[in-house]
């Protein structure tokens, strides 16, 4: 399934063609995936802030929300 999503993606860059998937849904179900799998790793369910996904008030489920770079790999915004 990836390989049709990431196809579909390039096609509508390349082509125009109409997406299959809009960008907002994607981030939204990526999103829950991603909570959901660090809710299972700390043992409990998570508060987050329905406005941008932020885990709340959980310092051990928050480090599992970013990661370390090795030098010269960091992400620059």
């Amino acid at each position: 399934m990836d390989a049709l999503h990431i196809r579909n993606l390039f096609n509508n860059i390349l082509k125009g063609e109409e997406l299959k998937s809009d960008i907002d849904s994607g981030h939204k179900s990526t999103l829950l995936v991603q909570l959901g799998n660090i809710a299972q790793r700390v043992g409990h369910s998570l508060e987050i802030n329905p406005e941008n996904g932020n885990i709340l008030g959980d310092k051990e489920a928050q480090k599992l929300w970013s990661r370390e770079y090795e030098k010269g790999w960091e992400m620059k915004l």
